[in-house]
């Protein structure tokens, strides 16, 4: 919607869209701060009940999220399907938005329907870099959705292999089985994303038998010492 000053910045449109909403989907950090200035509502809900931040995050504009949160905009109000602003910027694997929400302190194990966090939602989509900006920022890799679906299966699921790597790398499980019992292994469409699962465990397999000499020495002794200690019992 086109802004007017004599309708004002809570002026809505048939589907509520206010000022700050159009100017949250445009990425207008200036203009934003204009109507932040003249008190224009953050929290207000535009269709989807999707408020300025929610529609900032869906179409990855990282300084209006910054300008938002400044002015003290709600980080977890849901729109549709529990949706928070980060779930919709991980939906769209807006890496530099999603950057932005964490900064802020925005809740990285938020669940939507399904009991979907953002990295389950990142996942399903392919978005890597997404993937990489919420694993630094702490994201647990084990949470489980109403199917008990891990990020994991929904990476392998898709066949996304860069996402595979990336969680695998930071240590998510692969023998854990959804409801119908079936592992990501289990789910991977073809070949490739089935090799990518076996190549990245096996390499971490090889870096842990790789480990420096003295490390190796000490744990085979501990395995002696309890050898000993067994055969004294």
């Amino acid at each position: 919607m086109l802004f007017s000053a004599s309708l004002g910045v809570h002026a809505a449109d048939q589907f509520e869209t206010t000022p700050l909403h159009a100017a949250a989907v445009s990425g207008d950090a200036n203009f934003i701060r204009k109507l932040v200035e003249m008190k224009a509502s953050l929290e207000a809900q535009a269709d989807h009940k999707q408020t300025p931040l929610h529609l900032a995050a869906h179409h990855g504009h990282a300084e209006a999220i910054r300008v938002l949160v400044e002015a003290k905009a709600s980080l977890e109000v849901q729109a549709d399907g529990k949706m928070t602003a980060l779930h919709l910027a991980a939906t769209g694997g807006h890496t530099e938005a999603i950057k932005a929400l964490v900064d802020a302190k925005a809740s990285l194990e938020a669940r939507a329907d399904g009991e979907m966090t953002p990295l389950h939602l990142a996942a399903g989509g392919g978005h890597t870099q997404a993937i990489e900006a919420l694993v630094k920022a702490g994201a647990s890799l084990e949470p489980q959705d109403d199917r008990k679906m891990t990020a994991l299966h929904f990476a392998a699921r898709h066949g996304h292999t860069a996402v595979i790597k990336v969680l695998v790398a930071a240590g998510a499980a692969l023998e854990v089985v959804d409801n119908g019992r079936m592992t990501p292994m289990d789910l991977a469409p073809d070949e490739a994303t089935r090799q990518a699962l076996v190549d990245h465990h096996t390499t971490l397999r090889d870096d842990a038998h790789s480990a420096p000499e003295n490390l190796r020495s000490n744990h085979g002794a501990g395995k002696e010492e309890l050898k000993e200690l067994k055969e004294d019992l």
